[in-house]
């Protein structure tokens, strides 16, 4: 049997996860004929992890490498090159190969990889591998450039690793907590969660899950209102990532600098009133939106009070930030370059850049800091009180 031309027929499971070597470490348990993989498999080398990785099934030892659309024997490993490795058969689902990708931060590198890469079908199914620390924003990162190129959240299976390593606290709390907090976030989100924990020697059971096509769990979410109230409170824990992620989308730096700009404050000596007309504009322009996108669909509380009683009491919220942003700003109220009349625009950016710098600080402040800790608490004291009034039996 020549696998060289089956091998493009089978279908691909994308193995993704952390930059770590625990993905790799889940498979290298597996024999191979000849003790193929070993010769490799080395995930501690930096090299393997600027390359690509297939395993397949195969009674002989085989090594390939793929290069000018062909296949090549195996002899040396060089970055961005693209390897095949056969492993002994019955540990994979049968007519698959397992492929894993170099691990990229940049969305550039990742859109330009997968564009780019022929070993991706209509067919092609991902598994991402979570490991500790569980639930990091990395991995919402790279869940988000994959759905970006079209691929459906259908087609994606979160694994959560079980880690071997000695546990150290954080803040999330002991593993069993981080771990199901990390699921429970995940199945809000609309991710497939599979049934077992990825350990050491990975079970084929698992794979063989990640290959079926499901109903997208979104549209599975459990219509009890007590069962919603766990899961978002369980999901509290991310809102911070969430929201910066939902600003850097929204390009929320750039348009903050143009709140700034020369264009609003020329000819104009009340420069201060002028940069809170701008920011006040900025918060309800596109800051409200994205918190109420954020908390309407990602944490589901159209499912527990109505549109219109949520964006009431976000509104709220942000007011409250603001007044503090105001009252703040409202302290360089006396300061003479922001009383001044600027003629040319470079004298303005030169003799106000202090102020701005300083503006700058209170803004990041209260969208950092201050505007989690408020959505926070404002998503606790409303799923508090809605799961008092569900187990009081009111009719809510």
């Amino acid at each position: 049997m020549d696998m060289k031309k089956i091998l493009p027929y089978q279908r691909s499971l994308f193995i993704l996860g952390d930059v770590g070597a625990e993905r790799y470490a889940l498979f290298r348990s597996y024999s191979s004929s000849n003790a193929n993989l070993d010769r490799f498999w080395h995930p501690e080398k930096v090299i393997f992890k600027q390359s690509t990785w297939v395993l397949f099934s195969a009674e002989e030892a085989l090594c390939y490498e793929w290069k000018d659309n062909s296949f090549r024997e195996l002899k040396n490993v060089v970055a961005g090159g693209t390897y095949f490795i056969s492993v002994s058969p019955g540990q994979l689902p049968l007519n698959i190969k397992l492929v894993f990708p170099p691990y990229s931060t940049s969305e550039h590198e990742f859109k330009q990889y997968f564009e780019q890469s022929q070993l991706l079908s209509g067919s092609t199914t991902f598994v991402w591998f979570e490991g500790f620390p569980y639930g990091k924003a990395d991995t919402v990162q790279q869940l988000r450039y994959l759905q970006n190129l079209g691929i459906s959240q259908s087609r994606i299976s979160i694994a959560v690793t079980q880690s071997e390593r000695e546990f150290v606290i954080s803040d999330i709390g002991d593993m069993d907590l981080g771990i199901r907090n990390a699921r429970n976030y995940f199945i809000e989100k609309g991710y497939r969660i599979l049934k077992e924990q990825a350990v050491i020697p990975l079970q084929r059971s698992l794979l063989l899950e990640a290959i079926q096509h499901k109903t997208n769990y979104s549209h599975q979410i459990v219509s009890r209102k007590e069962d919603v109230l766990e899961d978002i409170r369980a999901s509290i824990i991310f809102i911070e990532d969430d929201l910066q992620f939902a600003l850097e989308n929204e390009q929320w730096a750039m348009k903050l600098e143009d709140c700034f700009a020369y264009i609003y404050v020329k000819n104009n000596r009340l420069i201060l009133n002028v940069w809170m007309k701008q920011l006040k504009e900025l918060y309800t322009k596109l800051l409200i939106p994205i918190l109420k996108r954020e908390l309407l669909d990602t944490y589901h509380l159209r499912q527990i009070q109505s549109k219109t009683k949520t964006i009431e009491e976000l509104q709220t919220v942000v007011q409250v930030i603001w007044n503090e942003l105001e009252r703040r700003l409202k302290t360089l109220q006396k300061e003479h370059v922001l009383n001044t009349i600027y003629l040319e625009r470079i004298a303005y950016e030169l003799e106000t850049l202090q102020m701005k710098t300083k503006c700058y600080e209170f803004v990041n402040d209260s969208i950092q800091r201050r505007l989690p800790k408020e959505i926070t608490r404002y998503l606790d004291n409303t799923v508090q009180y809605y799961l008092e009034e569900f187990r009081k039996g009111r009719n809510i």
